[in-house]
């Protein structure tokens, strides 16, 4: 995830990444700053749709949430 992150215009840095495993499948929160003249809710969507695709191509696990918290603009 922080990989994407840094390819996305916009994302100043990852600060977290945490993980819960159910059995059927896998919650992901990801804790961000952002940029200041970035466009956030578009950014948010794109670091999420290109964060589960790459974890759902990489393993075998299905992603039920991929949460994006932005804890600030820099």
């Amino acid at each position: 995830v922080s990989c994407t992150a840094e390819s996305i215009e916009g994302v100043k840095d990852v600060i977290r990444v945490t993980a819960d495993k159910s059995i059927e499948a896998l919650e992901i929160s990801v804790i961000v700053n952002m940029e200041r003249d970035a466009r956030i809710v578009d950014i948010a969507k794109e670091l999420q749709q290109k964060s589960v695709s790459m974890i759902e191509e990489m393993t075998a696990f299905n992603i039920k949430h991929l949460n994006i918290e932005i804890r600030g603009v820099l």
